[in-house]
């Protein structure tokens, strides 16, 4: 198999921001290899299709379907697809750099040791964003923002995030797939599926290495500065911590310890009163930035609960086996 990069992506419903995507990938500087485009389309209701079309003659880009829905079965499907030697996962919300492809597959290269990596992933604004966002809202959490310490080397597998993360097509020939049961999918879903895969590959020994430069822009539309956006983001958010709790680690050991009756912690409860009251005490003051402090951790704390209700009595099994 001569040397090849596929990028693959996922997309419901984005023609909001495909088009700005597409067309930058038509301005990407280029690989010494060939690069092929996969968009899986997850049973898009706009024009996401229609748009894409348009740069089928400008981009070697191929369009699939997967009808039923769910992120990570649309990339699942994708993978059968990809002939590249390197996969680069994206999302359809994102601008690269002008160097992607040329830094990802240089530090792909220069690392023969690692199989799965990861870029950095920066905000890029349709409007200015409120204060209170930037003062009092997790951008790491929220609009999936990687952190500005991480340098060129070894990272924890789950600091590799899915709008900017490179395999190795090694790993997925060796039978590893995402876990189409977590992920962006219809309904209040486990976000962290690109985290639950890179983990558990390296459960399997796959090393991961982090590329400072390749980076990607994430547009973060208008819709996701309003106020029940992030209630529904933080929800989502707690969710997802709470099913990636109680479990094992690569050694069979569990992680953590919550065998009560509720199926979480009683003092969650009391948390969450607290931070309810924080709510009320700051928009009597007037404080934004703290009501939103308290509005994020209150329904963060809502998501985990509801999770960890709803799994109790897979929690009470890992616990105990």
């Amino acid at each position: 198999m001569s040397a090849m990069i596929t990028v693959l992506f996922a997309t419901y419903n984005g023609a909001p921001t495909i088009a700005r995507m597409l067309q930058r990938f038509c301005e990407l500087d280029q690989p010494p290899v060939d690069v092929e485009i996969l968009m899986i389309d997850n049973g898009s209701s706009d024009a996401t299709v229609a748009v894409a079309q348009l740069f089928v003659d400008r981009l070697p880009l191929k369009i699939l379907q997967e009808g039923k829905r769910g992120k990570n079965r649309a990339l699942n499907h994708g993978i059968e697809f990809a002939k590249g030697n390197l996969l680069l996962f994206t999302d359809d919300d994102v601008l690269p750099d002008m160097s992607w492809l040329v830094r990802a597959w240089e530090c792909a290269e220069a690392n023969e040791t690692a199989d799965l990596f990861g870029g950095p992933i920066l905000p890029y604004w349709d409007v200015e964003p409120p204060p209170f966002i930037l003062n009092s809202v997790p951008l790491t959490a929220a609009y999936g923002i990687t952190p500005p310490h991480l340098s060129e080397g070894p990272i924890p597998p789950g600091a590799i995030w899915g709008a900017n993360m490179f395999v190795r097509r090694r790993v997925f020939d060796a039978g590893l797939r995402f876990n189409e049961r977590v992920g962006p999918g219809a309904g209040n879903y486990v976000m962290g599926g690109d985290t639950e895969f890179t983990v558990r590959a390296a459960c399997k020994g796959y090393r991961s290495w982090y590329c400072p430069d390749a980076q990607v822009l994430h547009i973060i539309g208008s819709h996701q500065l309003e106020k029940g956006w992030l209630r529904k983001r933080a929800y989502k958010h707690g969710k997802s911590m709470s099913a990636n709790n109680g479990k094992k680690d690569c050694e069979g050991q569990v992680t953590t310890l919550l065998k009560i009756d509720l199926g979480f912690p009683r003092w969650m409860l009391r948390l969450a009163v607290e931070e309810m009251i924080g709510v009320m005490r700051s928009r009597l003051v007037g404080d934004q930035a703290a009501e939103w402090r308290y509005w994020w951790g209150f329904y963060h704390l809502a998501g985990y609960m509801a999770q960890a209700r709803s799994s109790r009595s897979s929690f009470a099994r890992g616990i105990e086996g």
